[in-house]
């Protein structure tokens, strides 16, 4: 960064590597504005993330702790795609439908588990209940977990005593628990398709499911994502627009472009954004309809998002 601005940046873009933005988000001196491809609030760590992909979109930090609160320097800006934000979005728009009661299904990771909190923190805050949070590991647990979310297995339990009671066999047929509305989901497409039949399987198979936008791969897939027939998700223009010249000339030069499609569109954003910094910062309201969402300024110079919805 230094080096940059002496040989005549006036504006850098980056990091993407989370502690490789904190370390720049705490020099005394920024002489030239950054625009981080991350954020510094949340959790934080001493050690470097791993460079995969999905690290850095999800910015799993396994032994973290809370960042302390801090003034952030007028010239730091923070822009990235952080599952939070979806979160949120998933919360207002299911309460917006009328749900009121949520089921909460996350991997048993810690991007699952932030995406959770992100999810009962909004949807408390607007006033509904989350009835259970329930996390998955994706090695054959999912009717384990299904199922006791649900509680089917109290249900067969309540049968088997009956059966014992009385001293003989009779028919009986599961019931899941009544007092939910909707289903809260964070899932990678893999896991998805193996849950959504688990859910119906275990008598859920009607009952309404809002997801985040890792639930998609980005490309039509109509014969392996039949399964998640019916899910509404959150997710970037990008992964709909046909017709950006940025989008073709990537495409073109990118065959198997589909899966770093999140990543594409920050930096398309970034680009265009970083321009407009000062009206966003200094003109509440002002939104940018971007790649990734549709943009605005928030607190501590964080560029927060809103995507689109789909089924």
């Amino acid at each position: 960064y230094l080096q940059a601005v002496s040989d005549g940046a006036d504006m850098v873009i980056g990091p993407l590597n989370k502690g490789a933005t904190k370390a720049l988000s705490e020099l005394t001196e920024l002489p030239a504005p950054i625009l981080s491809l991350n954020y510094i609030e949340g959790k934080a760590s001493t050690e470097l993330p791993s460079t995969s992909l999905d690290a850095l979109m999800d910015d799993p930090f396994p032994n973290s702790e809370p960042l302390a609160a801090k003034i952030i320097q007028p010239n730091f800006y923070q822009f990235g795609l952080a599952i939070e934000d979806e979160t949120a979005q998933a919360a207002n728009r299911a309460w917006l439908e009328g749900h009121r009661r949520a089921m909460i299904l996350t991997p048993d990771a810690n991007w699952g588990e932030r995406s959770a909190d992100a999810f009962v923190h909004q949807w408390q805050t607007l006033g509904g209940e989350a009835v259970s949070i329930n996390r998955f590991t994706g090695k054959n647990d999912y009717s384990a977990v299904i199922a006791s979310a649900l509680h089917i297995d109290q249900s067969k339990r309540r049968a088997n005593e009956l059966r014992t009671l009385f001293g003989h066999s009779f028919e009986f047929e599961s019931r899941r628990r009544q007092d939910i509305d909707m289903i809260f989901l964070t899932a990678r497409p893999s896991q998805a398709r193996q849950i959504i039949p688990t859910l119906a399987f275990h008598y859920a198979g009607k009952v309404p499911v809002f997801a985040t936008s890792h639930i998609y791969a980005g490309t039509e897939d109509r014969k392996n994502d039949r399964d998640l027939n019916g899910i509404k998700f959150s997710a970037s223009p990008w992964i709909f627009d046909k017709t950006s010249a940025e989008k073709k000339a990537i495409n073109a030069h990118r065959p198997s472009s589909a899966s770093y499609g999140r990543l594409y569109a920050l930096g398309v954003d970034a680009y265009h954004v970083y321009p407009r910094l000062t009206q966003l910062q200094q003109v509440p309201g002002t939104r940018f309809f971007g790649a990734t969402g549709v943009l605005t300024m928030g607190q501590n110079q964080r560029i927060e998002r809103q995507q689109t919805w789909a089924q």
